[in-house]
C-alpha cells in the first residue's frame, strides 16, 4: 500500500519552504476537479500539447495559473502546453488521494 510519504517524501527531511510547497499541493490535490486532472495529465502524457489538442481550455487556463501546466513554445511555434514540475507532483498526490493506479510517470525505456 503506497502512503503519502511515498508520494511527497519524508516530512521531517524537508525544510519550511519544501513542506509550505507539499501542503498547498495536498490542498490543490483536495480541491482538484477531475477534468483538471485529466487535462494536467493530457499535458503530461502527450506534451507537449497545442492549444486544439486540449482536454479543456478552461482547465488548463487554471492549470497555468497555478504553475501546474506551462505555456510553451515548440521549435519556434507558440501555442504548446506543457506539464510542470510542480504539475507532475500535483498529479501524483491527486492519484494518491484519490486512489487512482498512478500513470507510469517513470518510464525510461520509452515504454507506458
Amino acid at each position: 500500500m503506497t502512503k503519502l510519504q511515498d508520494v511527497v517524501g519524508r516530512f521531517d527531511l524537508k525544510d519550511k519552504e519544501d513542506l509550505i510547497f507539499d501542503l498547498e499541493l495536498i490542498e490543490l490535490a483536495i480541491q482538484m476537479p477531475q477534468i483538471d486532472y485529466e487535462t494536467l495529465l493530457g499535458c503530461r502524457k502527450n506534451g507537449p500539447s497545442h492549444d486544439g489538442n486540449v482536454l479543456s481550455k478552461a482547465s488548463r487556463d487554471y492549470l497555468v495559473t497555478i504553475g501546474a501546466v506551462a505555456r510553451v513554445v515548440v521549435k519556434n511555434e507558440q501555442g504548446y502546453n506543457a506539464c510542470t514540475y510542480k504539475g507532475w507532483h500535483l498529479a501524483k498526490i491527486y492519484e494518491f488521494l484519490n486512489k487512482i493506479e498512478p500513470y507510469n510517470w517513470n518510464f525510461a525505456d520509452g515504454t507506458e
